[in-house]
């Protein structure tokens, strides 16, 4: 696997080898395996590895040093200098990577949320192409070459129109948007209650459901 922030162009916050990740013994060995970062506390770089089902048991983790993750989870190293905010799906054939704001809960704004994502951001553009608001719960966004398409629901029920930025009824209904159309070409978000999902998918991306990351195209 390459170096995942790099791939993605993400600034790289590669955690100290003397720090400790949160391990859950279930991740030992195992195939399939999830992770978290939220920001640095103490001597904790704010790494937290598992396999299955998450646990607020609060001994499902257990320390253990960066250094030492080569013995256990080696499969893991190309992963942990992606910044705090960010979170993996991990499996032989499989990878995911995903910034989910919920992660960055010192951060109080959407726009040092996007911020956290660690991507160079674009100047805002001058408009957008915006689907029918056919629901309120949620935003979905695509930067594609030809800009950024908005939607709610699903983007086959929208026709698009060419709107101005301020003109834009979705960037009403959702303030947070302002922030999100910042990054830049191949970058999708989801949006709902001021919080956000959002993953890189290439420059070929186009509008529609979520494309997976797979190992070999990381």
């Amino acid at each position: 696997m390459t170096d995942v922030p790099q791939a993605l162009g993400v600034i790289a916050d590669a955690p100290r080898p003397n720090e400790k990740v949160g391990l859950a013994r279930v991740a030992r060995g195992a195939k399939e395996l999830f992770g978290v970062r939220i920001p640095r506390h103490g001597d904790v770089c704010g790494w937290y590895l598992w396999s299955g089902d998450r646990s607020d048991d609060p001994d499902f983790f257990e320390p253990v040093c960066v250094a030492d993750l080569d013995k256990v989870c080696p499969e893991v190293q190309p992963l942990l200098s992606l910044p705090a905010g960010w979170s993996f799906e991990l499996t032989p054939e499989y990878l995911d990577v995903c910034f989910m704001s919920s992660l960055c809960e010192d951060a109080t704004t959407t726009e040092e949320r996007v911020e956290r994502i660690g991507v160079g951001l674009d100047a805002p553009p001058d408009f957008v192409h915006e689907g029918a608001l056919v629901a309120t719960e949620s935003l979905c966004g695509a930067h594609t070459a030809t800009g950024w398409y908005v939607w709610t629901g699903s983007p086959s029920e929208s026709e698009f129109f060419r709107v101005g930025r301020g003109e834009s009824e979705s960037a009403r209904v959702f303030p947070s948007l302002h922030a999100l159309v910042r990054l830049p070409v191949g970058w999708r978000f989801s949006l709902w209650n001021e919080q956000f999902e959002a993953w890189f998918e290439g420059q070929d991306t186009k509008v529609g459901t979520r494309r997976s990351v797979h190992e070999g195209s990381v």
